[in-house]
Formats: C-alpha cells, structure tokens, sequence
C-alpha cells in the first residue's frame, strides 16, 4: 500500500433500484439529508437524488471491489477484530439516479495504537466521487474513512513465542 497515490478507480452506474432500497430503508429526514428523496411507487426517475447513507454502498473498500486486505496476512499476530473508525463525507451534492460515477481511493495514513482488544493497525482513506467526463466530471463528495484491525501481539498465528 503505497500513501498518497491513487489505489485504485471505479465506476458504477447508479440505477433507480439502487436508490430506491436507501430511501425504503432510511428514516432519517433531518437537515443531514440536505434533500428530500420521493418514493414513486416502484421507480424512481431519473435525477432523484439517494439519501446521504448512499455514499458508503458505491465505496469500492466497503463493496470489496478493493482488496487491500492481503498485506494483513503476513502480519504474524492472531487477529483479534476490527471495523469501521469512522467516516467523514463532505458533499457537494447528492447522488443520483442516472449518475455515472468515478470513484478514486487513496490511503493516506497508516498507524499503530494501544487497545483493549490488542495493538490497532488503522488505515486511513480518502475516497473522491465524480461523474463520469461523458457526464461532466462533477465533484459530487469526499470522504475519509478509517478502518481498525486488532492483532494480539503476544500470541503469534505459528503458535510460536
């Protein structure tokens, strides 16, 4: 994993189904929205915009379309868990049906902290949506996003001391 250069870019097309699953399942309608998104009894039109929560399911870490997790394998410690740190999505406006996305992923940080649940290996991404250039090349949002792995450093996978 190289800091600071592009890991990888996707695209996904963002279709009215898509969409459609985060407005049945999301119940926050607060100013966070920034939008209202309406139901139209099976399809959406093209332009709806998604709920904010939609950000994290065209996140090609989140998706898995990224792996990155093979260098954690050579790590000789039992891993003891792990998740999400946190995410920060700075909009410049909505998803929406119909967008055509680019997505760029780059690791910008790598660290070490002392945990309950053993020694935390976070890693931390920004992650930057545009439209496709067919489709202007909009800046749509840009994230960053941590995620913790936990390895007990006292017991080594091989069992050895």
């Amino acid at each position: 994993m190289r800091l600071g250069e592009v890991r990888g870019t996707f695209r996904y097309a963002v279709y009215p189904t898509d969409v459609e699953r985060f407005v049945l399942g999301s119940a926050d309608n607060g100013p966070a929205s920034a939008v209202s998104t309406p139901y139209v009894s099976g399809q959406l039109p093209f332009g709806t915009p998604a709920p904010p929560a939609a950000f994290i399911a065209y996140d090609p870490y989140e998706r898995g379309d990224l792996d990155v997790e093979g260098y954690l394998a050579d790590i000789p410690y039992i891993a003891t868990g792990g998740g999400n740190a946190y995410n920060e999505v700075h909009y410049e406006r909505p998803i929406r049906v119909g967008d055509d996305l680019v997505v760029e992923v780059t690791f910008t940080d790598v660290f070490e902290k002392a945990g309950r649940a053993g020694t935390l290996l976070f890693r931390t991404r920004t992650t930057r949506y545009t439209t496709s250039p067919d489709q202007g090349g909009e800046l749509v949002a840009n994230t960053t996003c941590a995620h913790i792995r936990a390895f007990d450093t006292t017991r080594r996978k091989d069992g050895s001391e």
